[in-house]
């Protein structure tokens, strides 16, 4: 299980220097002393982490989270956020999937051979078997089917099909 969490920065993502996270119930906190720094289509900038995880076998805690995030100049701000996620998942694998469950939608994510995520959405109608997402992804090297809650903020990733020969 993993949390991942990403603001808008409203000014140059480089400007990202930590961002903190902290549960409220457990107390539990991460720190990220190198976000993930980024722009998007649509030219906005945005600073995160994409790995927050717990100790091995724990999951993350549901409930309340605050994120202080931190800019070079060390001017914070602060952003409350909670996470919720269906406790049945907890107890699944890969093979119980599809689950009954509503709203549940099934999308692909594409990935580069060095875990860089290529594609994410609504799986194409002329990729009839995984080798055709070469067609449009030619440095593609994998993809993972995702059953997605709550528009997306759920997500529970497959193991990786190859797409190679």
């Amino acid at each position: 299980m993993r949390l991942s969490v990403f603001v808008n920065t409203e000014q140059d993502a480089e400007l990202a220097h930590k961002i903190r996270i902290m549960n409220l119930n457990s107390g539990l906190e991460w720190n990220c002393t190198d976000p993930v720094k980024f722009e998007d289509k649509n030219g906005l900038n945005w600073a995160g982490c994409a790995s927050i995880s717990s100790a091995e076998k724990t999951e993350l805690p549901a409930g309340a989270y605050v994120l202080i995030y931190t800019d070079k100049s060390e001017n914070e701000s602060e952003i409350s956020f909670s996470v919720e996620y269906p406790e049945e998942f907890l107890e699944l694998t890969s093979v119980d999937f599809p689950v009954p469950f509503d709203s549940l939608e099934r999308k692909i994510a594409v990935y580069s051979s060095d875990d860089v995520l290529l594609y994410y959405g609504t799986e194409k109608k002329d990729w009839t078997d995984r080798s055709a997402v070469l067609m449009d992804y030619k440095n593609a090297a994998f993809v993972r089917v995702c059953y997605c809650l709550n528009n997306d903020s759920v997500v529970c990733l497959m193991p990786p099909e190859n797409v190679g020969f």
